[in-house]
Parts: structure tokens; C-alpha cells; sequence
């Protein structure tokens, strides 16, 4: 009975010993041999557990996600397309490297090149992937890094399509499983992603059919197959170590584990998944509702320059936002912090983030990764029209400063442009005046010219005397008819002309 005992206790420690050991109370992630690592979930985003999560890596052939998801984006899942394999896709390899034998001018469907580049890793046929999508490998390499920069892959920078050593080839733990979470929505290439065999047939250059079978040993039957794995793909070269990208789906939750720089070529299996049930077994949805969180009130405007018209909440989701968190951890012990603008203008872009994370100094803290997640908020249109409604007489109504400016500076203008019309009318009726006077003077001066010319000068009257104050007049005397008919005081010619007339 002893010895049976003996024998069950050194089973238990051997099984111990062969599966990495959570730290007491599973409040920690297990040891690692990986150099990093991270587990992300697929649906939200949260990034779970990590080890430097952001620093940068030699990926290996886990390149080929990317090379992957591009292909299939282009063809628009009609793999039965056919390829001409190029001198450059097969000779540029390096020697030794992983590949399938393609020749130059070789025909193959891209069916076959998918399949023998994720089973096979091959990359001959990940070269010819990139040709097909953009023409050439250098073109497709600017694809790729415009893919990274476009999701955010900030510590990502790629030279070819196959993940053979560069110094200046790197990813992070965090853009890798970024990099799969948006793979996985490419039509095809969850299918693909999950393979384990496939056999390509003859083509006019090779008469013999080629099997491909996977080496991730997480999907097929052995000591190291992992319930719910949908997928996966690893990589190793001697700079970069042993990598390995899965995706794991269970009870309807799925995660995406990365590992980075393991030492030895099963390590990367042993590693997926010690953190995996970590993180199946420990961590739990929760939702924070909308009504336990206190948004912050931004001040709205109307129009620049007009008053506020009072403040209004983000916008949060009425479902709330769900989110894992580990058992060892409460509801309390997630915090909630805004980065809001200073202001809301109606009709104007806005956006807010609010950010849920471990509060500070938990005693648990390290189970877990402490930002839980970064959401994008804008402002509560429904609030906004409220206070638009309440407010719109005394403020909505109300012109902008700058209207007002505009309006006074549009009255003064116009009162200027009158003054000058005004000032420029005078100044022509002046002007004419001056030159109707000017006409008539030369009239007059070219009349004279002309009458002397002619001889025809008028005669110059006599001016007529002007009788001074000095000068005055003698009465007439009186007249005193006498015989002979003659007036007497009147002289003799004027009386001749008296009588004639009075014979009349």
C-alpha cells in the first residue's frame, strides 16, 4: 500500500511538473518561457493578460497573416483564379527557407497558394500572393504597412510578405492579435485559418500531387490539442525564436493568444496554452450599466460667439458596457475616466473616449491586465435639443457677435457710399456749371472774331447822360397864349411846332 501511495505521488508531481503551475490563488498569469505574450478578446478588443504587449518583435512567418487576409481581401473569395508564378517570387528566397517547390511560369490557383502558405509555410507561394494582390513584392509591402498604419499597428513595420529576418521587420504581441482580430472578419479566412491538410494537384510543371498537412499541433490529436482551437499559425526563425498566433473559441467567448520569442519549438504550444485556461478559467463578463456611470457635463453652444445654452451628457449605450474580468476582482474595483472636449457646438464633429480600467493599488491588480477598454463617445443629441428647445428665444435666436459686427459694418458702408455719391454729384454739377460758362464765353469771343472779319462790328451807342443829384431840372414855364396864336415864353420853333399841331 506504501509503495502504491509512493508511486500516486510521484505521478501527481510529474504531472505538476509537466504543466506550468498558477501562482497561489491563480491571482497572477502562469510563468512563461515566451519572451512576450498576450491574450486578447476577439468580439471587444480587451486585452486580457500581457507581457510586454508593446514591445517589438521579430514575428517570423506569423507574418504571413497579414500576406493571407490581403490576398483574400483581393480576390473577393473566388479562389479558383489562376496565377503564373514569376522568376523573382522563387529565386529571391533565401536558401534553406520553407517553401513548396513552385517554378518560374508555373500555373496554380490560388487556392493552392493559400493553402500551401498557411499549412506549409511556404514562401514561394506567399511571395506569389504578392505579386497577384499588388503587382509586385516591393508594392505589396507598401500594402501592408498602409494595412498596419490603417488599424493602428503603431509598433509594426514589415519589408516582405514571407517574415524571413530583417532588422527593420517587427510587430508587437498587441499588433499581432489586432492584426488577427481584423483577419478573422475577412471573408474565407477563418475557414482557412483553421486548415489541417490539403492536397495540391499536377500542374504543367509538376506531374506528382503535393501534400500539405499543419504543424499546430493544437488542432489535430495529440498530447498538445487544445479544446475550441479555430485556428492558428506559427513562425520561427533563429533571430525571432518560436511564434505562435491561436485562435481559441469556448462556451461562445473567443481569445486570441500570442506568443513571442519562445525558447523551444513545443514551448509555444505549452505557453498558448497555460494562458488560455488562465484566462477561460478566471475571467468572467461584466456589464457596467449606463446609469452607474456619472458622465460629465460639456457645455453647449449654438453658434460661435453666442452664450452657452447649458450643458449636456455623453452619450453612453443604454446595454451597457460588458466587459472580463477576473474572479479575484469586483465590480468596485473598475474605475471610469473621460477625455472629453471643452465644448459641444451644435452641428459640429464631437467625439469623447471614456476609458475602464483597475483602479489603483488593488492588492489583485496583477491578475490582470489594468485597461479593461477605450470607448468612443459622442454627446446626448436628445439632451442638445433640449436645451435648444428651452432655450431658443433668448439664446438661439439671438445673432452671433460677429453678425451683429457685420451687420452695423454693412449699414456704415452704405452710408459711405451715399456720402461719396453725394460728394462725387457736386462735384460734377460744379464741374459742368464751370464749363457751361467756359462754352458760352468762347461763343460770344468766336462771334465778335467773326462780325469784325466781316466788317459787320455793331455800332456803339452813345451812353445816355445820367442827370446827378446836381443836375435838375428847371420847371417850364408857364404858357400864356397871346393874340396871333403864339405861346409867349416858349421859343419860336417849338411854338411853330405847338400851332401845327394844334391845327391838327
Amino acid at each position: 500500500m506504501k509503495k502504491l501511495l509512493g508511486m500516486i505521488l510521484t505521478l501527481a508531481l510529474a504531472a505538476g511538473l509537466a504543466w506550468p503551475v498558477y501562482a497561489e490563488s491563480s491571482t497572477v498569469p502562469p510563468e512563461m518561457t515566451a519572451h512576450a505574450y498576450l491574450v486578447m478578446d476577439a468580439q471587444t478588443g480587451q486585452v486580457l493578460v500581457q507581457k510586454g504587449g508593446a514591445e517589438r518583435n521579430y514575428p517570423a512567418s506569423i507574418t504571413k497573416i497579414m500576406t493571407l487576409a490581403l490576398a483574400m481581401e483581393k480576390c473577393g473569395g473566388d479562389m479558383t483564379q489562376q496565377v503564373t508564378v514569376s522568376p523573382d517570387a522563387v529565386y529571391s528566397l533565401e536558401a534553406g527557407s520553407s517553401h513548396v517547390a513552385l517554378q518560374p511560369g508555373e500555373v496554380v490557383s490560388l487556392n493552392d497558394l493559400f493553402y500551401a502558405t498557411i499549412l506549409a509555410s511556404a514562401n514561394d507561394a506567399a511571395n506569389v500572393l504578392a505579386e497577384y494582390t499588388a503587382g509586385s513584392m516591393e508594392a505589396f509591402v507598401e500594402l501592408m504597412n498602409a494595412k498596419a498604419a490603417e488599424l493602428g499597428l503603431a509598433g509594426t513595420h514589415f519589408v516582405n510578405a514571407n517574415g524571413l529576418h530583417s532588422a527593420d521587420h517587427y510587430t508587437t504581441p498587441y499588433d499581432m492579435a489586432r492584426l488577427t482580430q481584423w483577419a478573422m472578419t475577412v471573408p474565407g479566412f477563418s475557414e482557412l485559418f483553421g486548415a489541417t491538410s490539403y492536397t495540391m494537384q499536377p500542374t504543367n510543371k509538376q506531374e506528382q500531387e503535393r501534400l500539405f498537412g499543419t504543424d499546430n499541433c493544437m488542432l489535430v490529436t495529440n498530447k498538445y490539442q487544445y479544446e475550441g482551437t479555430t485556428g492558428g499559425k506559427s513562425g520561427w526563425t533563429e533571430e525571432a525564436g518560436y511564434t505562435m498566433v491561436e485562435t481559441v473559441t469556448r462556451s461562445g467567448r473567443s481569445l486570441i493568444c500570442v506568443v513571442m520569442g519562445s525558447a523551444k519549438k513545443y514551448d509555444k504550444f505549452s505557453d498558448s496554452i497555460a494562458l488560455l485556461d488562465y484566462c477561460f478559467d478566471h475571467f468572467t463578463p461584466v456589464t457596467l450599466a449606463a446609469s452607474d456611470i456619472t458622465s460629465p457635463q460639456v457645455p453647449v453652444y449654438y453658434a460661435e460667439g453666442a452664450p452657452s445654452v447649458g450643458s449636456a451628457p455623453l452619450a453612453l449605450s443604454e446595454e451597457g458596457y460588458t466587459f472580463l474580468l477576473h474572479s479575484a476582482l469586483a465590480a468596485d474595483d473598475v474605475q471610469v475616466t473621460f477625455d472629453t472636449p471643452e465644448r459641444y457646438m451644435v452641428d459640429e464633429p464631437f467625439t469623447a473616449a471614456m476609458t475602464v480600467s483597475l483602479r489603483e493599488g488593488l492588492s489583485a491588480g496583477s491578475c490582470m491586465n489594468r485597461e479593461i477598454g477605450v470607448y468612443t463617445l459622442g454627446i446626448d443629441e436628445s439632451a442638445v435639443s433640449a436645451l435648444l428647445d428651452a432655450n431658443a428665444k433668448e439664446f438661439v435666436d439671438r445673432p452671433a457677435w460677429w453678425e451683429v459686427a457685420l451687420k452695423v459694418l454693412g449699414v456704415l458702408f452704405c452710408i459711405f457710399l451715399l456720402l461719396a455719391a453725394l460728394v462725387a454729384g457736386r462735384i460734377a454739377y460744379v464741374a459742368y456749371v464751370k464749363a457751361q460758362r467756359k462754352k458760352r464765353r468762347l461763343a460770344r469771343r468766336r462771334a465778335a472774331m467773326l462780325a469784325a472779319q466781316q466788317g459787320l462790328m455793331p455800332r456803339v451807342q452813345q451812353p445816355r447822360p445820367v442827370h446827378g443829384p446836381a443836375m435838375t431840372r428847371e420847371p417850364a414855364p408857364a404858357l400864356r397864349v397871346v393874340q396871333g396864336g403864339r405861346a409867349e415864353g416858349v421859343p419860336a420853333g417849338r411854338a411853330a411846332t405847338g400851332a401845327s399841331r394844334g391845327r391838327d
